[in-house]
């Protein structure tokens, strides 16, 4: 009974950290700015904080220059080593005479026997008949079900990845999404199609994600200027996410794939008796 009051209690626990929602506030203006916040941790994911840090370690101080009497013991000590390295490589090369001779005769007195077992070796030879190749489980699966046994597993695969998708962005929650940008060209005209053009690639995009995200306070502005030039763009998004929305997507999606494409295609790959 304590046993399962404890794996209760580390279970309640876990699940309570997990359901705490991740924030991620991403801003633009000048520069691109994205941080991460969960419970009491926040980290700088753009722009990294070990770019600045190593800008900083760039700066090294200059070597000191090396007294004259630690010049003068260097030379004669690079001196002896060269006398020793002489002396080592005429060593060398008497050894390596002894040794080539040495192969030499070896050689000439393996040439003269004749070997033993390559005649054992000729007799020992007999006619074996070649193993018929065993076909793999994805052609015995073809042979079975043809090509729509592959677009049914196919069709599976994709609707369980679908479903994870969908499932992820429906519990993702935009606590506020703002866009500003201008539009200005040099002709009245001309700003007015690409005030079009603009709001044609924009728009879209910004009412996929609020159909499919939960999208608390949106302000989306795209301004035509036909006065002034003002180039300028702000956007601003403060995303939350819980860890167990995605733990529970990646679990389903698993069971989904055993059961849905694994399992069929385990039993679709057996050979007919």
């Amino acid at each position: 009974m304590v046993f399962l009051i404890v794996l209760f209690s580390i279970t309640a626990l876990i699940s309570a950290v997990l359901s705490i929602k991740a924030t991620v506030i991403v801003e633009y203006s000048d520069k691109l700015t994205v941080f991460a916040k969960w419970t009491f941790l926040k980290y700088s994911l753009m722009p990294f904080e070990s770019a600045k840090k190593g800008e900083e370690d760039k700066k090294e101080e200059e070597p000191a220059a090396e007294p004259a009497e630690t010049v003068e013991k260097e030379e004669k000590k690079a001196e002896e080593y060269e006398n020793i390295e002489i002396k080592s490589e005429t060593a060398d090369e008497k050894a390596e005479i002894t040794t080539e001779q040495k192969k030499e005769e070896k050689e000439e007195a393996e040439k003269t026997e004749i070997p033993a077992e390559e005649k054992k070796e000729e007799k020992k030879v007999k006619k074996t008949k070649p193993k018929a190749a065993k076909s793999g489980p994805i052609s015995v699966y073809y042979q079975n079900k043809g090509i729509n046994g592959f677009r049914e597993l196919l069709g599976n695969l994709l609707w369980a990845l679908n479903a994870m998708f969908s499932s992820i962005f429906r519990s993702i929650k935009i606590k506020k999404l703002v866009f500003k940008t201008y539009v200005h060209k040099d002709d009245a005209a001309e700003t007015a199609i690409a005030f079009g053009k603009t709001c044609a690639e924009y728009f879209p995009l910004f009412g996929f994600i609020c159909a499919r995200c939960n999208v608390k306070n949106k302000e989306i502005s795209i301004t035509p200027l036909f006065l002034e030039d003002k180039k300028e763009m702000y956007f601003y998004a403060e995303i939350a996410l819980s860890p167990a929305a995605v733990i529970r997507a990646a679990v389903v999606l698993a069971v989904r794939l055993l059961f849905r494409v694994l399992l069929k295609f385990i039993l679709g790959s057996r050979e007919k008796k």
